[in-house]
């Protein structure tokens, strides 16, 4: 993805496209009940929003929300409206407000794979372009350009977040002077939530970060079937790249581009067949497969990938030798999204062998995440 914001038109043009994959506006307490297990004893604290000043509004809010400690086991850091290479990878997509779970260890204020949702600021409500009633059957009001393209700025932050971490849906805030909205992006849609008008009502707004804060990983929408690597596993990959590297050179072949150019983000995976068996491989995202801009679509990801050990919680040095590296070899994973109505692209290919077209890719492991059956979300 871009480590640019787009430029105006751009990101209007984003807003625009992603019209028919909105659902909304829901009822608050809908989407609060929907989305997030219900938690009791949420406290309000209106004073967290009634003496925010509307100048800076998001830098007092954060601190205030710190101070009050409204949104337990998370820290909210307010980020310069104007900084340069203020992120792991010199990105200048910086929202309002970035929300870190409290161990995390960003290495700057804008450390998108550490960042577990944003807020955002808008200097008026007139920067809102959803209708509170429906008009013609349109939730969406295109007239005003700055508000179409706040809104692209939303979902571009949306999008860079789910690019740069394993994620199913992430959650976000988009704040006005005195109202907000509540948004959850997955790859199928967008929900936005009515209105909240936190200055004189603030209880809805507090539900939200109460519940949050009482949410698993996997309820924050973390793909449980995607792990770090530790740092033996690390070791491993590093030495099957290596011995591919030296094998491609003696033999004169050539090398994927994305193989001289891994960085330190190895991930382990669980990947399925259409068996139903499960094996784990160690993975490394490539950079140069172009991404998906919007926060919904197949957003589709290539990896270079190797299997894991059989047995993960074991010493991984003791078998990064030549066996274990033999035992490997480099592959090529592709993780997106598809309609359940859609034919998997495996079996297209099977198809198409059958029928005797050439220079297909040798599949050695194909099949869907069975989500139903690993893990439950809301």
């Amino acid at each position: 993805m871009s480590t640019q914001t787009p430029d105006p038109s751009t990101l209007r043009d984003i807003a625009r496209q992603t019209h028919g994959h909105t659902i909304g506006p829901m009822p608050v307490q809908d989407f609060l009940d929907k989305f997030l297990p219900n938690v009791h004893n949420t406290r309000t604290r209106k004073q967290a929003y009634n003496r925010t000043p509307n100048k800076k509004l998001y830098r007092a809010f954060s601190k205030t929300m710190g101070d009050l400690n409204l949104c337990p086991g998370f820290r909210l850091v307010s980020l310069p409206t104007e900084t340069k290479n203020s992120t792991r990878s010199g990105h200048k997509l910086l929202p309002g407000i970035a929300v870190y779970p409290q161990d995390a260890r960003p290495i700057s204020v804008c450390d998108w794979p550490l960042m577990d949702f944003f807020i955002e600021w808008r200097p008026d409500e007139d920067f809102d372009c959803y209708y509170e009633d429906y008009v013609n059957d349109q939730i969406l009001d295109d007239s005003c350009d700055e508000a179409f393209e706040m809104r692209g700025r939303m979902f571009t932050y949306a999008a860079q977040l789910m690019d740069c971490q394993h994620r199913l849906f992430v959650f976000a805030i988009d704040m006005f002077d005195s109202y907000a909205r509540l948004y959850r992006f997955d790859p199928s849609c967008i929900v936005v939530s009515d209105l909240i008008e936190y200055r004189k009502d603030p209880r809805l707004l507090d539900q939200f970060f109460a519940r949050y804060s009482a949410l698993s990983r996997i309820q924050r929408g973390y793909d449980p079937t995607v792990v770090p690597a530790t740092n033996a596993e690390k070791v491993l990959f590093r030495a099957r790249v290596n011995e591919y590297l030296e094998r491609a050179k003696m033999e004169n072949l050539r090398t994927h581009p994305d193989v001289h150019t891994l960085n330190d983000n190895i991930v382990k995976m669980k990947v399925h067949d259409m068996s139903g068996r499960t094996a784990w491989y160690l993975a490394c995202k490539c950079s140069t497969i172009p991404t998906n801009p919007l926060p919904c679509g197949r957003f589709t990801r290539g990896f270079i990938a190797t299997p894991a050990l059989s047995s993960p919680q074991r010493n991984a040095t003791r078998k990064s030798g030549q066996d274990a590296v033999k035992k490997g070899g480099l592959f090529w994973l592709k993780d997106s999204w598809r309609s359940s109505e859609d034919d998997s692209e495996a079996s297209i290919y099977y198809n198409l062998r059958g029928k005797g077209v050439p220079n297909l890719p040798d599949i050695r492991r194909t099949g869907d995440v069975r989500a139903g059956s690993t893990f439950k979300i809301p």
